[in-house]
């Protein structure tokens, strides 16, 4: 079974059967989205049906394990907002 390729999370898989999970995500100190929620199950869901993992490890990418909840969320709408004030000043 192939090491999948998330968002939010980088998987490795070493010979040994230990699975390196970690949160990669270092210029945001690693918090946690909606998204790093649903590639964290996935990631772990993985591990857990793969005959090839014996223990998985979490982790941190950069100076953080993870800094916690994320505050503040991408705005999707954001630029379309900056747009209609654009135009109407």
């Amino acid at each position: 079974m192939s090491v999948p390729k998330l968002e939010t999370v980088a998987i490795t898989l070493f010979k040994n059967g230990v699975a390196e999970i970690a949160f990669n995500r270092p210029k945001r100190y690693n918090a946690l989205s909606p998204q790093s929620y649903k590639d964290w199950l996935h990631a772990l869901k993985w591990a857990a049906d793969t005959n090839d993992v014996k223990v998985a490890v979490l982790t941190g990418r950069g100076k953080f394990y993870t800094s916690g909840q994320e505050l503040v969320l991408p705005d999707p709408d954001k630029k379309e907002m900056q747009r209609r004030r654009d135009t109407t000043e």
